[in-house]
């Protein structure tokens, strides 16, 4: 079997919460495409296992949970079936985020909003549909040939963010952050066993060369371009031990591949817990208050109206607000 590392994040853009990276790792036949085995899940997918289930989506998170409608269940079904699956089921917020990883030392866990905070899981869906979508992942995982072997995830939160600006620019931070993902990924037993394979991510930044951090977080023994566009980048790479991996860069993966766009859904449904928390403390302290997804605009909205009570908690700005 071959390993395939899919990497996505949530909260890049925002000025408040999290960013998310999530990675998932799966293991296909030798020397399968990716692309040959993401179109075979997808037609798995969309002819469905059993016509009175719901179906699994491993879409763009954009796609699963966006407008007025967005529900939990929408990326719970699929996130937290996979984690059933994998038998790590998490039961609550709190042991959900012990999963993730994040900067030392992990100041974010100390800020009112998340100091005591915990919500039971799933929020939606109930053990019998989570029962239900882990028997969808192991159908896929017989019937495709693809099987989902662990899940890395990584946050960065807005102090440690600040603190990485000063010697970083945004698509550095995202960047580094992320192939230190992929390299701990990578170092999952059921992915180090593998003698070769794949690593796809999203353009990082919208930068378009990534040589020399390839070779600086993956530590690669050689390093080949294969081709640099304004669409895609795509790197082979190799050890002395033997193992050679493809990397690809690529615009618009999590829409594009199911893969990638199923960690885009772990990604994303992390930030919304995370972002969850922190919208309720302020909510039920702020009669009518409106929620707020922390982009730009409507966060500076969400800022001036709870920033007097911050001051009093003894909250600095720069503990909760991104500067950039």
């Amino acid at each position: 079997m071959q390993v395939v590392v899919a990497v996505d994040e949530a909260g890049y853009g925002p000025r408040l919460g999290p960013l998310v990276i999530a990675a998932t790792i799966w293991q296909t036949p030798d020397g399968e495409s990716l692309a040959l085995a993401d179109q075979r899940a997808r037609r798995l997918l969309d002819a469905g296992n059993h016509k009175e289930q719901r179906r699994l989506r491993l879409t763009d998170s954009k796609k699963a949970y966006r407008g007025h409608r967005r529900r939990w269940a929408d990326l719970e079904y699929d996130v937290l079936g996979a984690w059933a699956y994998l038998q790590e089921s998490p039961q609550s917020w709190r042991e959900l985020w012990s999963k993730v990883a994040t900067d030392e030392p992990d100041t974010w866990r100390d800020l009112p909003w998340y100091a005591t905070y915990d919500r039971a899981l799933p929020i939606e869906i109930d053990a019998r549909q989570t029962a239900e979508a882990a028997a969808q992942w192991s159908w896929l995982a017989r019937q495709a040939d693809l099987h989902l072997i662990a899940i890395k995830l990584y946050a960065l939160f807005p102090e440690s963010w600040n603190q990485r600006l000063v010697v970083q620019n945004k698509a550095e931070i995202l960047a580094e952050s992320t192939l230190r993902l992929v390299r701990e990924s990578l170092a999952v037993p059921e992915a180090a066993s593998c003698p070769q394979g794949t690593v796809v991510c999203d353009h990082l930044g919208g930068r378009k060369y990534y040589a020399a951090l390839i070779q600086q977080f993956l530590s690669a023994s050689w390093v080949e371009i294969v081709s640099e566009t304004a669409l895609a980048s795509h790197y082979r790479l190799g050890n002395t031990d033997g193992k050679i991996f493809q990397i690809l860069f690529q615009v618009s993966a999590d829409a594009q591949l199911s893969l990638v766009g199923f960690s885009s859904m772990v990604a994303k449904y992390v930030r919304e817990l995370a972002m969850a928390a922190f919208n309720g403390y302020w909510q039920e302290r702020i009669p009518g208050l409106r929620p707020t997804a922390g982009y730009p605009a409507d966060a500076e909205r969400f800022i001036q109206q709870v920033a007097d009570q911050c001051r009093r908690l003894g909250v600095r700005a720069e503990q909760w607000i991104r500067q950039r």
